[in-house]
């Protein structure tokens, strides 16, 4: 492999003379560095960028956690970090932490022993544990789709807007006639954010809540059968209801799943909804009515963050919410009559 050393000595020039070139200073002259870059081009020289930014070079690395690999949801946001990165001409470093708070801790440590720049979490609790790590390593910390509780951090996040689309996917409900409406969830950050539109939205109109709660899931598989099972159990239960909504996506088309086999027809007999928008929803024998997230933009967000505090880690940048929006499909409709 070609290194500066070679190229300074086929020039017969130092090294950090052909370094500068390469990296576009002005004090070296325009001759100079046309012949280094043109001897580097024939040689196939590939600069060392860690190298680079260990002797302070403006190259930087930022660390982005995936929650779940197994899960194409993240990988939306990660396109969008990646644009920001890479047009400024930075890289990006990706850990999967299988939603697990011990292993973020342990990312934490990594990221400090590799010098990253800056992270960018995605935590699914906040709890001490995580709190402590963050103080022990001192990084440059961006939180990615969670909101930070002001209680405990003064770290910027980018999110979107869960209460409010949650408010808002209730209100279209109402506005169709539906007056009995069930939601399905389990504790996490997110989910509890949507649970308080609906429960809000509900309360605001005098309305009865209809809540199934079960313990948290860790895989789309999961969740699909935790809402085919919650529906039974609402179905048994509370058989006034006429719509039914999913935390996400994934436990609505559980949902989906147990009214077929019960033969109750959808949106006829009984409205679906979920949120996040996910690419299974549009599939022409689904069509659910969702929410969607501006996951690439959350992304962009989270990136542009991420480098601010990179090149000065003492500018806390102000959090962002970003706008939800409503997708009505084929599955929600107006109550029985």
């Amino acid at each position: 492999m070609t290194t500066i050393k070679d190229l300074a000595r086929i020039l017969n020039i130092s090294p950090s003379t052909v370094s500068r070139a390469i990296n576009g200073s002005t004090e070296i002259s325009s001759e100079t560095t046309k012949k280094v870059l043109e001897l580097a081009e024939k040689m196939n020289y590939i600069p060392n960028k860690y190298a680079q930014q260990l002797v302070g070079k403006d190259v930087l690395t930022v660390g982005f956690t995936i929650p779940d690999i197994s899960d194409s949801f993240f990988s939306q946001s990660a396109v969008g970090v990646e644009e920001i990165l890479h047009k400024h001409g930075h890289d990006i470093a990706y850990h999967t932490i299988q939603r697990s708070t011990k292993k973020l801790c342990e990312f934490l440590i990594r990221a400090k022993e590799l010098r990253y720049s800056s992270v960018i979490i995605t935590p699914e609790h906040w709890d001490d544990e995580i709190i402590q790590y963050i103080h022990k390593t001192q990084l440059p910390v961006v939180v990615l789709r969670r909101k930070t509780p002001d209680s405990i951090l003064n770290l910027p996040y980018v999110d979107s807007d869960h209460y409010g689309g949650a408010c808002e996917l209730t209100r279209y409900l109402l506005d169709l006639g539906h007056r009995h409406i069930a939601f399905i969830t389990y504790d996490v950050l997110v989910f509890n954010e949507r649970r308080m539109g609906y429960e809000d939205t509900m309360l605001r109109n005098a309305l009865p809540q209809y809540i199934y709660e079960s313990e948290p899931k860790v895989n789309s598989d999961d969740l699909i059968h935790l809402g085919y099972e919650a529906t039974k159990e609402i179905l048994h239960l509370y058989p006034q209801v006429t719509a039914i909504i999913g935390a996400n996506d994934m436990l609505a088309i559980g949902v989906l799943q147990a009214l077929y086999e019960a033969g109750i027809q959808v949106p006829e007999q009984m409205s679906v909804a979920g949120f996040d928008n996910r690419s299974i929803t549009d599939l022409f024998n689904i069509q659910l009515t969702t929410v969607s997230q501006p996951l690439r933009e959350l992304g962009n967000q989270a990136g542009e963050m991420a480098l601010k505090m990179a090149q000065s880690p003492t500018s806390i940048p102000t959090s962002v919410v970003l706008k939800t929006r409503l997708i009505v499909r084929s599955t929600t409709a107006s109550p029985p009559i």
